[in-house]
């Protein structure tokens, strides 16, 4: 994919959540980026951080935009998700650099699967954006 293809919408958030201190990238991944969406499809977004990022930093970026938002999601990864007017869904998940690179290692080098979320988490590594 090239960068025209990617929604101005898009570069707009990855461009607030960089901005905040900590973050190293922010991916789009999912079947959104991957051209499998349907009707209930969201825009899947990894934001790569060196450091936590505040909840506060979070939701500043998120209630400009949301007409609904869940913060803190924890069952898979960190995660928040929201809608915005027009119904776009979306997942802004957080993870460490550090904890990605050993994960990598653990996983691939190690070949030591980690249940129920090794291919999804190495898939998105392998297919996703950078914004």
């Amino acid at each position: 994919m090239n960068e025209s293809a990617i929604p101005s919408f898009l570069q707009e958030i990855a461009d607030a959540f960089g901005a905040i201190d900590g973050v190293e990238a922010v991916v789009w991944c999912g079947s959104a980026a991957l051209g499998g969406a349907d009707a209930f499809s969201d825009f899947d977004l990894y934001v790569y951080t060196h450091a936590p990022v505040p909840v506060e930093a979070r939701e500043a970026v998120i209630a400009k935009r949301a007409i609904a938002r869940q913060l803190n999601n924890t069952f898979w990864e960190l995660e928040d998700e929201w809608i915005e007017p027009g119904g776009r869904r979306f997942n802004s998940m957080y993870r460490d650099c550090t904890y990605t690179v050993d994960e990598i290692e653990e996983r691939l080098d190690r070949n030591s699967s980690l249940l129920g979320y090794t291919t999804a988490y190495c898939f998105s590594l392998a297919n996703g954006y950078i914004l």
